[in-house]
């Protein structure tokens, strides 16, 4: 039994019981942590700001005998207020935080996925293009995770990928038009391929730098669809509304 202090996001937050929360924290140095916010719903409670969905907080927290470790202490470094009043980068911060939830271990300590998820939501605070800036922390974040690497190379045959590429549900990876051999796979472009692999190279305060726009930002949703399909065996709820958000944006105003 020890208490302990660590900085995290906040990832999910849930009623429980009268006036406490479950909440998911991803901690700097302690890694996806799930505790008990005691009395954190009532309205004077101390823990409410640190514990707010999405927030940047330093906290102690106590560990005991149960799975569950209870937070003593939540003062907030960022609250990422920016997002919490844009629907579209709630959506893409949502998706950030459950993809950070769904493929890291619990108290596995992940520093890289840490500051990959800080980055991506300090990008989306600052205003940059939401679907950019959430992809770009989105694949980074699967890399850290062991999920993606560069796409430079076909798998199977190992030649350069230059593009169009194919997705092969069976292997989880893109494949070059060759090695289909005829299969019916879904096939994302030249333009996506290099989209991705900027994505990948980039530094994270960068994230949002490499725009993508039109439809080349629907495929890029898609491609991040299959991946985290294939990889999480879901697609994140998030991404529905996502496509809701994007389906408005195309056919406009009515």
């Amino acid at each position: 039994m020890a208490t302990y202090r660590d900085q995290g996001i906040v990832l999910k937050s849930k009623a429980y019981r009268d006036h406490d929360a479950l909440v998911n924290l991803f901690l700097l140095n302690h890694g996806k942590v799930a505790a008990i916010g005691r009395g954190v719903r009532k309205p004077k409670s101390p823990l409410n700001a640190g514990l707010y969905p999405l927030s940047y907080s330093g906290f102690e927290l106590y560990r005991g005998r149960s799975s569950l470790e209870s937070v003593t202490s939540a003062d907030v470094i960022h609250g990422f207020g920016k997002i919490r009043g844009d629907i579209d980068r709630i959506a893409w911060a949502s998706l950030i935080a459950d993809v950070a939830s769904e493929c890291f271990s619990d108290h596995d300590p992940a520093p890289e996925a840490f500051y990959i998820l800080v980055a991506g939501m300090e990008a989306l605070n600052d205003g940059r293009h939401p679907p950019s800036a959430a992809m770009a922390a989105l694949w980074q974040l699967l890399r850290a995770a062991g999920f993606a690497a560069r796409f430079d190379h076909c798998p199977q045959c190992h030649v350069p990928l230059s593009g169009p590429l194919l997705w092969h549900p069976g292997e989880g990876q893109v494949i070059c038009p060759r090695c289909a051999r005829g299969a019916h796979l879904k096939t994302f472009s030249t333009g996506a391929l290099k989209t991705v692999n900027r994505w990948l190279d980039m530094p994270a305060d960068k994230f949002g730098a490499v725009e993508v726009r039109g439809r080349l930002v629907g495929e890029m949703v898609d491609w991040l669809s299959v991946t985290l399909a294939s990889q999480l065996h879901r697609t994140p709820r998030a991404f529905a509304f996502i496509s809701q958000l994007l389906d408005q944006e195309v056919e406009g105003p009515s």
